[in-house]
Formats: structure tokens, sequence, C-alpha cells
């Protein structure tokens, strides 16, 4: 059909965790930089990051870099210390609040790829590749979870089915929602991450049946 690939980018050196979670999750794991999931006050399908004791983290990674997997696309190996640089406000203070264009920013892509490349969403057009760039949480937020918990009519989905659609988590994914409606001001839109649930939806549209 000449359609054109999407692909999927998830950088797993990053742990998410839900808000509810973040207690019980320790800070002193060399090769993991600790994140919170919020939605609390957010419109649906949307969430905020904020990162875990920012100065403690800072002083663990400061000198770690994680592969960029399309040599390609990228200038070298992304530094951690770049995506805590891209936190601090104009008073070089780490403020935690994860903007949500701080993936496009540490990735440091090659000029002409920027040049070449058009963003529609979450997603970056690259020739005939949609390249989505995204966190991963293996929780799902409870607001995603209603599907598992209400009347299953005619037992769809079955307990198999809900079983294995329940283990996948949600990818977070770097768009907030668009100014001009009412679901966030201006100065604050660019601070909402979007949950997308795909895994989940995948396994719940192919369980199902052909109608006639």
């Amino acid at each position: 059909m000449n359609s054109d690939t999407d692909e999927l980018w998830c950088f797993k050196m990053f742990v998410l965790v839900l808000d509810s979670e973040a207690p019980t999750v320790s800070l002193n794991n060399s090769e993991s930089v600790v994140i919170v999931v919020s939605t609390l006050n957010c419109a649906p399908q949307y969430c905020q990051l904020t990162l875990t004791e920012p100065v403690k983290q800072e002083k663990n990674f400061c000198n770690y870099s994680f592969q960029c997997w399309q040599s390609e696309h990228f200038q070298r190996n992304a530094l951690v210390s770049d995506f805590f640089d891209h936190l601090k406000n104009e008073n070089e203070t780490l403020t935690g609040n994860i903007n949500n264009n701080i993936l496009h920013k540490v990735l440091r892509q090659k000029e002409d790829v920027i040049k070449q490349s058009k963003w529609h969403g979450p997603a970056q057009l690259c020739g005939n590749k949609d390249n989505v760039y995204a966190f991963y949480c293996k929780s799902l937020p409870p607001e995603c979870n209603f599907i598992f918990e209400w009347p299953r009519p005619d037992h769809w989905p079955s307990e198999k089915t809900s079983k294995k659609a329940r283990k996948y988590g949600a990818f977070i994914v770097p768009q907030g929602p668009h100014i001009s409606t009412n679901i966030s001001k201006y100065d604050d839109s660019y601070y909402y991450w979007r949950i997308s649930t795909n895994l989940t939806e995948r396994e719940l549209m192919f369980s199902l049946g052909t109608v006639i």
C-alpha cells in the first residue's frame, strides 16, 4: 500500500512509576533514572512527569550515556547530563518538572534530519518513517483499568484476554493538549504528556470475533 513505517523508540534507562508507587522505589540504582507519573488534576489521557529528588539523581548520572540506535539520525550517544541540564530553570536550579520537549532536545539530532522532519502530534516524520520517542511505565494509571473492572457483557473480554492485556503498561509520549483547548493554560501545556495504551488496545482488539 506504499504506506509509511511507524516506529516507537523507548528509553528503558528511565524508570517510570505511578505516584502511588513512588515511595517504594529505590533511588540507588546506578542504571536508571526514576520519574514519577501523576494524573492528579489532569485531563483524561494526560499526565505530568516529575523527577524524584533531582539533585540526588543528577549526582548519580551526570556522566552516564545511553545509546542512540539510529546513528544516521543522531550526532552521538545522548548524555543523561543533557537531560538534567534541560530541567534547570534560569537560576540553574533543578525543578524536577519535565517538559514534553525534553526528548527532542536530549537526542541531539543531526541538522539535516531536523530540517527534513515534520512533526504531527507526538510523531516525527523522517522520510517514510514516523518516529515516536517515548518513556514506558510498567503500571497502568488507575483510570486506564476501567476496562478490567466493568461488567463483561457476553463475557468479553475473556478472563484470559484480560489477564494478558492487564500486564501491559503504558507508553508516555511527548504530546500535551493543544493550547487552544480549555484543558490547560498556555504556560503549562508543555508539561503535559499523553498516555498511550496501544499494547493493551491491540490485545483487546485482536480478541474480537468477526461480526457478520
